[in-house]
Formats: C-alpha cells, sequence, structure tokens
C-alpha cells in the first residue's frame, strides 16, 4: 500500500492472504487488490461511525466465504491494539472472515503518506523530541502520536550538534536509544566535538517496542567546553 500524498483513499495488494473466522476456520484469497474510503461506512469504507481526525485506523481483509466475495474494512484503532482477527460487530452481511493487513496514521480525516510492504510502514519523518537538556539515564519517552499501539519494531534516527567546543576532541555527543530502561536493544549515536561546531547523525532500524508506543534515549554531551547543544530523535518508520 502506498499513499503519496494525504487522502480519504488508499488501495491495498497482497498475492496473498489468509484470514479467519470466529471458529477457527481459515480461507486463502489470492490476488487481493482492494481501495478503501475512508468517508464511506460497510465494505470498503470504516467499520462504523467516521473517520478519526487524528489518530490510526486498522485495515482488515474481510471475506464472504458464500459469494468468495472480499474487501477491505476500516476500524478505528487510535487507542486499542487492533486483534488479527476483526473483533467487532460490524461486519457486512455475509462477510464471516477476516485478517489484519494494516494499522495507518491519520491526520484530518485522511491517510497520512506512507508506503507500506509486507509489515513494514515508512512515514514522512516526524520528530519524537528535540531537547537541549542533558539526560544522564535512559528516559522513557511516548511516541503515540507517531506508531500506533499495533508497533512492535520503530526506525529512524538521531542527531546531536554543539555549536562550539574547545579543542581538538574536547568532548563528545553522545544520544542513545533503547528498548527498555535497563539498555536491552541499546544503540548509540555519537562523535567529538573540537573547537567548532559539529553535529552528528545515525540511524536506528527496527528497534523492538518493550513498552506499547515507547521507546527510552538519553542525551549526554560530555565536556565542559561543549556550548549551544541539542539533540533530536527521528521516527521513520514501525512494523506492525
Amino acid at each position: 500500500m502506498s499513499v503519496a500524498a494525504a487522502s480519504a483513499t488508499a488501495t491495498f495488494s497482497a498475492d496473498e492472504l489468509i484470514v479467519e473466522d470466529s471458529g477457527g476456520r481459515q480461507y486463502r484469497v489470492t490476488s487481493f487488490s482492494k481501495a478503501i474510503n475512508l468517508a464511506t461506512t460497510g465494505a470498503g469504507g470504516m467499520d462504523k461511525g467516521v473517520v478519526p481526525a487524528t489518530g490510526f485506523v486498522a485495515l482488515y481483509a474481510i471475506y464472504n466465504p458464500t459469494t468468495d466475495m472480499s474487501s477491505l474494512l476500516a476500524v478505528n484503532a487510535t487507542s486499542v491494539d487492533a486483534p488479527e482477527i476483526y473483533s467487532g460487530s460490524s461486519l457486512p452481511p455475509g462477510y464471516t472472515a477476516s485478517a489484519l493487513v494494516s494499522v495507518w496514521g491519520i491526520s484530518e480525516s485522511k491517510f497520512k503518506a506512507g508506503t507500506q510492504h509486507g509489515r513494514v510502514i515508512n512515514v514522512d519523518r516526524q520528530t519524537a523530541i528535540t531537547t537541549t537538556a542533558t539526560i544522564n539515564t535512559l528516559t522513557e519517552l511516548s511516541i503515540a502520536a507517531i506508531v500506533p499501539k499495533n508497533a512492535r519494531k520503530v526506525s529512524g534516527y538521531g542527531s546531536i550538534y554543539a555549536t562550539a567546543g574547545g579543542g581538538a576532541q574536547s568532548g563528545g555527543l553522545i544520544i542513545d536509544v533503547a528498548s527498555t530502561n535497563s539498555g536491552v536493544g541499546y544503540v548509540s549515536i555519537g562523535g567529538y566535538v573540537g573547537n567548532y561546531g559539529i553535529g552528528v547523525y545515525g540511524q536506528f532500524a527496527e528497534l523492538l517496542l518493550s513498552t506499547p508506543q515507547s521507546i527510552f534515549y538519553d542525551v549526554n554531551p560530555n565536556g565542559t567546553s561543549i556550548t549551544g547543544f541539542s539533540a533530536s530523535l527521528f521516527i521513520s518508520g514501525y512494523t506492525i
């Protein structure tokens, strides 16, 4: 699925899907390519009500085994971890089987720009935090506005810079990210500053989210001569 610019519509395609009903019966759906319109309800739209103004929607592939018809159904997933099988009470008549295929960000009642392959969803870079404070211990950072509860991994990058040091390799600039406050999955991004301003960038990929919608970070500009530093973390993708 790819959304080039904010839109109420999109198309999700898959070579093959396995959908399941509440009794555990499974069906194989091939050559799946269906459109979703968030401004409508029922098959091909929201399951009920209206799309949230901001938040997330889960997309389910749904299937009618009697007619061999399939479609997409959108569900408000702003505050829930959407299950792998649709659990609501608003499946269209005859549709009994389903499978979660995506959870996508919403802004102004439209899909945000992004692209999905498999369960990896890349989005426009979004700032998780920008700070000028020294943070000596790994501290929880909510990214609930950027990734859904269904996100299991996140990817992005960090940057940290200073306007001045005090001599060659006079101090270190370090920003760290981790899955937990004990340092599981620890990734360190950093470098040295000299007698002129300098910054460093580094990426992190598929960082596991041990706490839903949260990562842990610290900021350590080491050296008394470092001035004017600022650190930022950005999220550019997640895996459901």
